[in-house]
Parts: structure tokens; C-alpha cells; sequence
């Protein structure tokens, strides 16, 4: 079986760094490349988190992308009471050499997107800032797009207000 190719949009707390670790170990993903977006933690911060987590995973060869770093028109809100200062539960693990790309994130998908021949996954996992913001400026990649996964979004009760989920919240304008 061909490995599915897909783009990791992630803001690298504790539930990121896990998903990071499996997608980056699963034999059934081929894991393009990593954008990043503000979140849990601020960018910065989610940028070395996920540098080191897919050091810790044997993927460091992966590129990694700094990407938006506040919202669409919302004030910033992180999780450090959830996932700790650090982003990671206070667990600290060995610092990456590896460096991000030099490109933003949107325009590292942009390129990305123009230069392949067959639609691709791209599986969100923070606020969608990112993905709204590469839509809206270059919306001729859509049509590389096969699926967008999200980990967003609430059927009972939310996990910051009684009907909102954490990265929908964040970035509502986004998610729209």
C-alpha cells in the first residue's frame, strides 16, 4: 500500500505532539511537511515543540513552517493552564538543531499545492488561521485539495465554553 501523503497544520501541545509522533511512525503516512499556528502555545513556541517532537520521532528530515501567529480578527487565547508553559505538560524533551524553513507556512503550502499532480490531505489540528489565510489569498489550490481533516469542533458539550471546542473558538472567522 502507497503511503497517503498529507500536510500536518499543527499548535504543538501535548495532543499534537502525540498525533505528531504516531503520523510520524505510521507506515500507512507520508508526512510532506508541517505548518505551524499559534494555539495552545504561542507560534514560537509551537515551531521548537514541533521541531523536537519529530527529532524524538526519527522525522527530522520532515519540513517545518512558521505560520500565523494570531488569529484572523479574534484576541489570542492559549492553553497554558492545560498543556503548560512549555506546550508540552512541563515535559522536557531534547532540543531539535533542526530550523524551520525560512518560507511562512502559507506560502510553503502554496508552493507546495502548485507542484503536485495529485490532490492532497491536509489534516489540521490547531486553529485553522493557517489554512483559512492560504484559501482566501491563493484560492486556486483548493482544487489540489482532496480533504481537509479537522480536529475541531463539539457534538455535546465544548471544551471551553458549554458549546465552543478549543481550536474552532480561537479562530471562528477561520473555521467558517
Amino acid at each position: 500500500m502507497v503511503p497517503k501523503k498529507i500536510y500536518l497544520d499543527v499548535d504543538t501541545g501535548v495532543d499534537d505532539a502525540l498525533a505528531l509522533l504516531l503520523a510520524a511512525r505510521s507506515p500507512d503516512l507520508d508526512i510532506r511537511g508541517v505548518t505551524c499556528v499559534s494555539g495552545n502555545v504561542p507560534v514560537d513556541l509551537v515551531v521548537r515543540n514541533t521541531l523536537d517532537v519529530l527529532e524524538v520521532a526519527g522525522a527530522s528530515h520532515v519540513p517545518v513552517a512558521r505560520g500565523m501567529d494570531v488569529p484572523l480578527l479574534e484576541t489570542m487565547v492559549n492553553a497554558a493552564e492545560i498543556h503548560g508553559k512549555n506546550g508540552l505538560g512541563g515535559i522536557e524533551i531534547a532540543q531539535s538543531v533542526s530550523e524551520p524553513l525560512s518560507v511562512h507556512a502559507v506560502e510553503f503550502l502554496r508552493r507546495e499545492l502548485t507542484d503536485v499532480s495529485e490532490p492532497i490531505t491536509i489534516v489540521a489540528l490547531g486553529p485553522l488561521t493557517n489554512i483559512a489565510t492560504l484559501i482566501r489569498a491563493y484560492p486556486e489550490v483548493v482544487s489540489k485539495i482532496d480533504e481537509i481533516v479537522v480536529m475541531g469542533g463539539a457534538i455535546g458539550p465544548g471544551n471551553v465554553t458549554p458549546t465552543a471546542e478549543f481550536n474552532i473558538r480561537q479562530d471562528p472567522e477561520a473555521a467558517d
